[in-house]
């Protein structure tokens, strides 16, 4: 049986976890439409950043993302 500490951690890295996709997914959207204007430079610099996000998101559960809200 999970402790209330286990239950709280769960919840908060599944919400840190949808929110890294939706950012992923935004800055997967914006890639693409640089790509489509041929803004090479601002699309390599959001393939980085997405490539962050992954290595972000393979760190596991004991990752916390920071809150900035």
């Amino acid at each position: 049986m999970k402790n209330a500490a286990e239950i709280e951690m769960e919840a908060s890295w599944d919400t840190d976890t949808k929110e890294l996709a939706a950012l992923a997914n935004m800055m997967t959207y914006a890639k693409q439409t640089a790509s489509d204007l041929g803004a090479s430079l601002p699309a390599y610099y959001l393939d980085m950043a997405i490539g962050a996000l992954r290595e972000q998101a393979r760190m596991g559960e004991g990752t916390q993302l920071s809150n900035t809200h």
